[in-house]
């Protein structure tokens, strides 16, 4: 059997990465993994949102299946994920890094590190890392403060510093942590059983600190900002209007606009460090064995595209997301051009690892390298309130969106790729075409029943 690695780091948009076109990040590791795998060119999230979003690419079931819909709702325990598949196999399987359970759950893994490890091995330098991140929840890097219902947790009383150093030498960063504690455990148990391993990076999440020698690649002088990043909100609803940030027609606000694309530069920068440590060390140390690797993020990161940062929208950089694939009878350069979303994920990796797959929402990768199309579409939810959901769908041309407010917009991503003309409303069958699909998709979910449990339920 074949051992099994995801990567997952956070709020990594597609958009920043050279093997996806951009010249001016620094990427050699995941580009070189892209080179000797596969690259899926519309690698698409199941939410915009960083709960949802991951415990849909553990599951292979959209969020409004689970229930798990935003950052305070954990996925149910009876849920099985891909620890209790891959365990049912025969492996022994570990998470390392940031799950964001939102609760006490492991989800069936028998190894698991996350952030509550990486504090006891700060120790006393945790009030350093705090004060750094200045943050008062999970998704910054510290403990889930929303979680405990109290009024006052003391870690929201500690003094805020400035967030573009933390004062921590590289090797005790988050990251660090991640990958030494994953090639630990791989090192330990590989050469006995296969392994599935799910390692996650909290970065290139903000605040956007990270070791100085990655801020050191980037001038923010010379990046260029996108040309979308001043777009007329005439048109917009009032939630994409309220994610668009002030001042960015001003030389100061583009000058504050490029120091924070260059930070979030290095993030990445950062991230794609830690990855080729990784890859290389899990070619090491007797296991001679190359193991299938995947890496993908949760979500992507507006990046000023259409005025806006950070995620939470149906627009390309916020929902797109890389997904590279390598490894023992995966091809060698080759970009698939098929759209995927997270819930191909699980069924893909079983399929690789030749584990049987059960019935999921998402299906396997596996026939779209020989070059095989499909008809099928992918979608993506974002729960703006209880009761308010925004959907989104796209086929292999158009994307149509759908919000609560009932305003709605329709793309043709080949004619258009940066999303400037809204064709929606005007009569045309493709989004007549896409609002069924919408409406099957969530009928579909109500009423159709998989047995989410499994034959073995475990937790």
């Amino acid at each position: 059997m074949k051992n099994v690695v995801v990567i997952m780091s956070d709020q990594h948009s597609s958009h920043a990465l050279g093997c996806y076109g951009n010249s001016e990040v620094h990427t050699p590791n995941l580009d070189a993994l892209a080179r000797r795998g596969v690259r899926f060119e519309h690698g698409y999230t199941t939410s915009p949102v960083c709960v949802p979003a991951r415990f849909s690419a553990l599951s292979g079931l959209y969020p409004s299946r689970t229930g798990c819909v935003n950052n305070a709702t954990p996925l149910p325990i009876e849920i099985q994920t891909a620890a209790h598949y891959f365990r049912e196999a025969g492996y022994l399987t570990a998470f390392i890094g940031k799950m964001h359970p939102v609760d006490a759950q492991t989800h069936g893994f028998d190894y698991y590190i996350d952030f509550g490890h990486y504090y006891d091995y700060l120790g006393r330098k945790l009030e350093v890392f705090t004060k750094g991140m200045q943050a008062d929840d999970s998704g910054k890097g510290v403990p889930w403060i929303d979680v405990y219902q109290t009024p006052e947790h003391h870690w929201s009383m500690a003094p805020l510093r400035d967030a573009q150093s933390t004062n921590l030498p590289e090797e005790e960063h988050f990251e660090s942590f991640v990958v030494r504690e994953a090639l630990r455990f791989f090192r330990t148990y590989a050469p006995k059983r296969p392994i599935f391993l799910f390692v996650s990076f909290l970065r290139p999440h903000t605040p956007l600190v990270v070791p100085d020698r990655f801020a050191a690649l980037y001038d923010w002088r010379s990046l260029s900002l996108p040309s979308t990043i001043a777009e007329d909100s005439t048109g917009l609803n009032p939630y994409l209007r309220s994610r668009m940030i002030g001042g960015l027609d001003s030389q100061a606000g583009r000058d504050l606009a490029k120091k924070h694309l260059a930070r979030y530069y290095a993030a990445v920068s950062f991230v794609d460090d830690k990855v080729g440590q990784l890859l290389h060390g899990l070619n090491e140390g007797g296991n001679d064995e190359v193991p299938v690797v995947c890496y993908t993020s949760d979500h992507g990161d507006m990046l000023f595209e259409h005025g806006m940062l950070s995620k939470f929208t149906f627009y390309e950089a916020s929902v797109t997301v890389p997904w590279i694939l390598a490894g023992p009878g995966i091809p060698e350069k080759t970009t698939v051009s098929v759209p995927i979303d997270h819930t191909f994920l699980l069924p893909s990796l079983l399929d690789f690892a030749g584990v049987d797959v059960p019935i999921l929402d998402g299906v396997s990768v596996r026939p779209t390298l020989g070059g095989q199309t499909t008809e099928t579409p992918v979608f993506s939810e974002f729960f703006v309130a209880q009761d308010k959901m925004m959907y989104m769908v796209r086929d292999q041309a158009w994307k149509f969106v759908r919000h609560p407010d009932g305003w709605r917009q329709l793309f043709n991503l080949v004619d258009d790729p940066l999303e400037l003309n809204n064709l929606a409303g005007a009569d045309r069958p493709e989004e007549v075409r896409l609002n069924d699909e919408l409406t099957r998709h969530i009928n579909d979910i109500e009423m159709t029943t998989i047995n989410l449990e499994g034959p073995n339920p475990r937790v």
